[in-house]
């Protein structure tokens, strides 16, 4: 399902009709529409639909790729109340497939605030980068990625999510190494 997260700064806040997360949500003049975002270690690119939706709530669905050639997938998002480790299906032209798999924290945590407060999270749970961190009402919010290596270059045929409706995906870049 598409989903927004990004509203003006001025945007009222009303209680009987939450936007972004419980009225909570990313400035939008912060965001770099339509061109690439990143740390320099990976790079998506931000856009917005024609319903103004700026990222993709995670319920299962199959996206289809028009077969571009890749071995390295790098995926941003965030997660909403609470933090989440996920598998992405790619599947290629050639009928076989690979996990990317996906570690997004809450959009409101830092990695510090994350690593302090988890005591029995594994060490691979605290891995993915911080693409940008941005300002909201009540504090920062961030976008996350994960890089996965994928086993060798070849078409990618189509994208499976996984089914958790609190993962946020705002870009996917299909990267040939």
């Amino acid at each position: 399902m598409n989903f927004r997260m990004a509203y003006p700064k001025d945007t009222p806040l009303i209680e009987a009709e939450f936007i972004g997360v419980d009225n909570r949500f990313y400035f939008q003049e912060d965001l770099a529409w339509g061109g690439p975002t990143g740390d320099g270690k990976a790079e998506i690119r931000l856009e917005r639909t024609e319903e103004e939706h700026d990222c993709v709530e995670c319920d299962g669905q199959t996206v289809e790729i028009p077969g571009i050639e890749c071995d390295r997938a790098v995926i941003a998002g965030a997660c909403a109340w609470g933090y989440f480790r996920e598998k992405f299906r790619v599947v290629f032209d050639d009928g076989t497939a690979a996990d990317a798999e996906v570690n997004f924290f809450d959009w409101a945590w830092s990695v510090g605030t994350v690593i302090g407060t988890s005591m029995e999270a594994e060490s691979g749970d605290f891995e993915c980068g911080v693409l940008k961190e941005y300002e909201r009402r009540d504090g920062q919010a961030f976008i996350y990625y994960n890089v996965t290596e994928l086993p060798e270059p070849k078409r990618v045929k189509q994208i499976v999510f996984p089914d958790n409706i609190c993962m946020f995906i705002f870009g996917i870049t299909l990267e040939a190494v």
